[in-house]
């Protein structure tokens, strides 16, 4: 498509993207809205937005597309020429005529375009982009292209009432290909799929990483939009989840290229196992995060307990909980029950330290227990993280013949 000669006010010239006003405090006026308002004036009060829609409008490809509906990720929306206008005099003006030619173009001749499946995660930090494989990676807030999620998490703002709470500075995306349009009200089959099993895959992850010694996270909220390079890209409203969680910390960790690696290699275990084992190990780290993101040690060990439970399957009325979790403990992470008598200790102090505080709701009544749970905690979490370890290396062990020997 011809777009020589066409010129276009550059809107963050004007305005910067991280500005803000008061009607930005008060009502959240987001990026698409401005963009929007400020390009549609221009397509269609100036010859140049004339003569724009004159030739989309003459394009086969484009009349081919109207009446569709366009991805946009998990949502969609009908198609408007004067909003593919819109994007087209954006990208002109941000990058010049050739960069919006080639992806006009791109966007134009394909069956199925680009979309970013993201969860912003709470807890953690990166300084660089890390690729996980499979077209997944992990991105500081800085590398994230721009967004209302994007804009908000930047902002820290002292009119919040929450603005001591950490918001999220990193994110987990994987870029999928879905169906670029299609003819009816339902969602493509197809792209469903894709997205479901994107969103599962990168879920899991964000739970893999609280396997990593002394590293909480949580997925915080998910989006799933086109790239900005990609009709409508900036112009569209993304399209997410409500938040996942509603028991936050003040906990932010960086990971290291050993973390990172850490992280793989406990992808490459887990990836292996079944749905259901993998279903199971996700919802003892999604309690195990939330003790290690608590601050009260009372907090912490209920939720310690709950995680060693379900991780060593202390089945509800059979009774001797406590026998379980550390005989099952010791002889999951040690070399016999009898030689691991550190780990036998810190399991079975952690576990008494939780029925103390279920049943009484305090350790205060006792002598310095308090304190002594406190400094300990660092042992349970650390057994606790090769408990968990090893369950994502081998799966569910039967207990029964690995504690009797056979």
């Amino acid at each position: 498509m011809n777009l020589s000669g066409l010129i276009f006010t550059k809107y963050f010239s004007k305005t910067s993207e991280l500005e803000i006003t008061l009607e930005d405090k008060l009502f959240e006026i987001n990026i698409p809205i401005k963009l929007y308002l400020f390009y549609t004036n221009q397509i269609r009060n100036t010859k140049n937005g004339n003569l724009l829609m004159q030739r989309l409008e003459a394009d086969d490809r484009v009349r081919n597309l109207k009446g569709k509906l366009i991805s946009k990720g998990y949502g969609q929306e009908a198609f408007e020429v004067e909003k593919l206008a819109c994007w087209v005099a954006w990208c002109i003006s941000e990058f010049g005529i050739d960069y919006a030619h080639t992806h006009l173009e791109k966007f134009l001749n394909t069956d199925d375009i680009p979309v970013q499946n993201t969860y912003w995660v709470n807890g953690i930090s990166v300084k660089h982009v890390f690729d996980l494989g499979s077209n997944i990676k992990i991105l500081p807030i800085q590398e994230m292209p721009e967004s209302i999620e994007k804009k908000k998490y930047l902002k820290k703002s002292i009119y919040n009432i929450d603005s001591s709470l950490i918001q999220p500075v990193s994110a987990i995306v994987q870029e999928c290909y879905v169906t670029k349009a299609w003819g009816n009200k339902a969602r493509s089959p197809s792209t469903s799929e894709i997205l479901n099993k994107s969103s599962e895959k990168i879920y899991y992850i964000s739970l893999l990483i609280n396997a990593i010694t002394n590293v909480s996270c949580i997925p915080y909220l998910c989006t799933s939009e086109t790239l900005n390079n990609i009709p409508y890209g900036l112009f569209s409203m993304p399209v997410g989840s409500p938040q996942f969680y509603d028991v936050f910390g003040y906990r932010l960790t960086e990971l290291s290229v050993t973390d990172i690696e850490k992280l793989r290699q406990l992808m490459t275990l887990f990836f292996a196992l079944n749905n259901n084992t993998q279903l199971r190990i996700a919802r003892i780290l999604s309690r195990f995060s939330q003790a290690k993101r608590r601050n009260q040690i009372e907090d912490k060990l209920i939720d310690l307990g709950i995680t060693l439970e379900m991780a060593l399957e202390t089945n509800y009325g059979d009774g001797g909980y406590k026998e379980k979790v550390k005989q099952r403990g010791c002889f999951l992470i040690g070399d016999s029950f009898l030689e691991d008598l550190d780990t036998k200790f810190f399991l079975e102090k952690a576990y008494e330290e939780r029925s103390i505080i279920v049943h009484h709701g305090t350790l205060d009544n006792i002598k310095d227990r308090k304190k002594d749970a406190i400094d300990r905690w660092i042992n349970y979490e650390f057994i606790t993280e090769l408990i968990i370890a090893k369950l994502i290396e081998k799966g569910f062990p039967d207990w029964q013949s690995l504690t009797s020997g056979k």
